[in-house]
């Protein structure tokens, strides 16, 4: 009785040679033993190359590009111990090489952007690429093209500190002679403070004198007009007494435009204590001088995002492989408002087995090894959509580490992913508020002036953008009442 073993069984075959005392029944037996043996081992060896050898892969390019040089191909050993070699070699040649001949060098692919220049504000990227694929030789022409390329960026704006603007009467002089006062007013916004920057320092208005020309006043013995002052705290004052002017609201101006493009945001209104202003120590107006309610211009874009994948499907084969199926939906949340779809794909496949079927031959025995597919990483993004404001930009990942074979399943997910991304603010061209209320007229009685102010900040001018058209002043002729004859002196 012989036994044989075949590596990394656990079975024994066993082969029975029958006894005989006839010498060439003997030697016919011994003869169909050696043949038995031969087929099994020629069968064992078999299932050892297949069980541990996967597939050759494609030939590669040839070495050169003229002349003779070499192509390999290799392959993948599956088990613990493959006979044969993993890689082959055979000669190639493309075309003959007639000399020297001229190479002209070609670019190499773009390498990754180099990091932001600055750290704040406005900057810029950098990528090289060589004349290395390949280099120009035995007098090629060299590469046709630059070297480097640059584009802006901006990881976030600088701060900017606020600055006042110039001071602004909102009104005419309180008295026409005596002592008067005009209050003016200033703005923090020659820049305003942005992104982080520091407000303006100091008072936004201020109280200068006005009209310090002594008033006319009757002497009862010569029934003639004098003046009488008296200089009191640095502050020439009338000999007789002003009434004190209690202050009153202006009217309210126009709601301002929504704070917000979409979404929840506020709109405001202002009014001014000028009409008049208080003096000659009267009351401040009462009450708010700003007001503020809530607005919306439109329902901000919804983006959608894919919920969790629902349980895989039922195998569509009862043996052998077959296919199954799982999907999800585009509802966490949904697109809505002009929001972008989910990006990738609804469905997703893979293979299945739930048993080997019946009769199944000696190839099908032989074990298969599948090879899932696997993600490589996620290359840079791509530039921004939009040259200023909110843009989207891509990058994209390729199902090759390793690429599946053999039957194997590819990945799971999408190969892209978008984001959001900002490079720097769009102008905002500035436009002017409406107009504010009628100033007090420059004199009591006759011809005077009268004029109203407007501010370019519906909204300001920003980044760049242009400043309001015309003139912030509107004058106009103004007559409280004529004037009785000239009084003299």
């Amino acid at each position: 009785m012989v036994y044989l073993r075949r590596k990394g069984s656990v079975n024994d075959i066993v082969i029975n040679l029958p006894q005989s005392e006839k010498g060439h029944e003997v030697a016919i037996m011994e003869s169909n033993f050696i043949l038995q043996l031969v087929t099994l081992v020629l069968i064992g060896a078999a299932i050892q190359a297949y069980e541990q050898w996967a597939t050759w892969q494609k030939w590669s390019d040839c070495s050169v590009m003229c002349g003779k040089g070499y192509a390999t191909r290799t392959r993948v050993c599956r088990g613990d111990k493959c006979l044969g070699d993993a890689s082959q070699r055979k000669s190639c040649q493309v075309k003959p090489c007639p000399g020297k001949v001229k190479v002209h060098g070609e670019w190499s692919t773009w390498q990754r952007w180099s990091r932001c220049n600055m750290k704040c504000g406005k900057g810029l990227v950098t990528r090289v690429r060589e004349c290395n694929n390949p280099k120009p030789s035995n007098g090629g022409r060299q590469c046709n093209g630059v070297t480097s390329q640059q584009k802006r960026c901006q990881i976030k704006p600088c701060s900017v500190d606020g600055q006042w603007g110039k001071w602004i009467s909102f009104s005419a002089c309180t008295a026409s002679c005596g002592h008067g006062i005009i209050v003016q007013n200033r703005a923090c916004d020659q820049p305003a403070p942005k992104y982080g920057g520091q407000a303006c320092k100091g008072n936004n208005t201020r109280t200068i004198s006005c009209n310090v020309t002594p008033c006319p006043t009757m002497d009862k013995t010569t029934t003639k007009p004098t003046i009488k002052t008296e200089l009191t705290n640095h502050h020439l004052t009338s000999a007789f007494i002003q009434a004190s002017i209690h202050g009153q609201w202006s009217k309210w101006t126009n709601w301002s435009k929504c704070s917000a493009k979409c979404g929840i945001g506020f709109s405001q209104r202002v009014r001014l204590c000028n009409h008049p202003k208080p003096a000659f120590g009267g009351a401040w107006c009462k009450g708010a001088q700003k007001q503020r309610k809530h607005c919306q211009i439109k329902p901000c874009p919804v983006n959608g995002h894919w919920s969790n994948w629902h349980d895989w499907s039922i195998c569509s084969k009862n043996c052998g492989m077959g296919t199954k199926t799982r999907v999800r939906a585009c509802d966490n949340p949904s697109p809505a408002n002009g929001g972008l779809n989910c990006s990738g794909s609804i469905t997703e496949t893979s293979q299945c087995k739930i048993k080997e079927c019946p009769g199944t031959n000696l190839s099908c025995i032989i074990s298969v090894y599948l090879v899932n597919g696997q993600w490589s990483n996620w290359n840079s993004w791509g530039d921004c959509s939009k040259d200023c404001g909110m843009g989207t930009k891509t990058r994209v990942r390729l199902c090759d580490n390793p690429s599946p074979a053999y039957g194997g399943s590819r990945c799971s997910g999408s190969n892209t992913i978008n984001s959001q991304c900002y490079n720097k603010a769009c102008p905002v061209n500035g436009q002017w508020s409406n107009w504010n209320s009628w100033g007090n007229c420059s004199k009591s009685c006759g011809l005077g002036t009268k004029r109203r102010l407007r501010l370019c900040n519906n909204p300001r001018r920003a980044h760049g953008g242009l400043p309001c058209n015309g003139s912030d002043i509107e004058l106009s002729q103004c007559k409280i009442s004529d004037c009785p004859g000239a009084v003299l002196l």
